[in-house]
């Protein structure tokens, strides 16, 4: 099983590397926000700037949105879906490989923007005699900043596959697939910013964090449980 993910994780990368359209999105959404929001919000430290999780986040989604929407619908577009759906591979290998490579490309953009944002920071807005590593006084933030949004990126890949599947051509799936992510960033603003619950804000951050994985993870098994090759073809 694992073998088959990878499999099809190895052939979503060749795939992708092949497309202008993902890896222009993958290389300039890091560069433009990681050094835009540093220029807009000057005098906020990345250590102490609640807002910087929520970048991530939004460039999580993008980018994996992006990417999610090619799984299912790009292979009709280039007419090898029907070959791909009478592989040996089982439903939850296709799903699943498709899925890894999407949380894959989503991380490592969030992380380049990170550090695209921490380079950015010390070069343009870091006041003098302050540390240049930012976390090296909260760690724990640090570690926010790496899970939280790939919490996200997990729950908005998950959204995306299940559209994938559902869709007929990729034009309609990028109108789709960051719509149901939306009222998902303003729910969690409104918890980091207004905190209706009184409650500390690491604290908000590790239960958005672990709610969202938990969902994503439904999301997924709800994919493969109304994965339909039939109707897939047909459709």
């Amino acid at each position: 099983m694992w073998r088959d993910i990878r499999l099809v994780a190895w052939k979503e990368r060749l795939q992708t590397m092949a497309n202008k359209e993902i890896m222009i999105g993958v290389v300039i959404l890091p560069v433009i926000y990681g050094i835009m929001f540093p220029l807009t919000a000057p005098m906020l430290s990345p250590d102490k700037n609640p807002a910087l999780p929520l970048l991530l986040m939004l460039v999580a989604a993008l980018i994996s949105s992006i990417e999610t929407v090619y799984a299912f619908a790009g292979e009709r577009e280039a007419n090898t879906l029907p070959t791909l759906l009478t592989t040996r591979l089982s439903d939850s290998a296709l799903v699943l490989g498709k899925s890894l490579f999407a949380v894959t490309l989503g991380a490592i953009s969030y992380i380049s923007t990170i550090l695209i944002y921490i380079i950015s920071y010390n070069l343009l807005a870091r006041p003098a005699g302050s540390p240049i590593f930012i976390f090296q006084d909260n760690l724990p933030l640090l570690l926010v900043y790496l899970l939280m949004p790939m919490a996200f990126c997990l729950f908005s890949t998950s959204i995306g596959m299940l559209i994938s599947t559902k869709i007929k051509n990729t034009k309609m799936g990028a109108g789709l697939s960051t719509l149901p992510e939306l009222p998902f960033i303003g729910l969690v603003a409104w918890v980091i910013f207004g905190n209706p619950l009184n409650i500390p804000l690491m604290l908000s951050y590790t239960i958005i964090g672990g709610g969202l994985a938990i969902l994503g993870i439904a999301i997924f098994l709800a994919t493969i449980g109304m994965f339909s090759r039939e109707k897939m073809v047909l459709r």
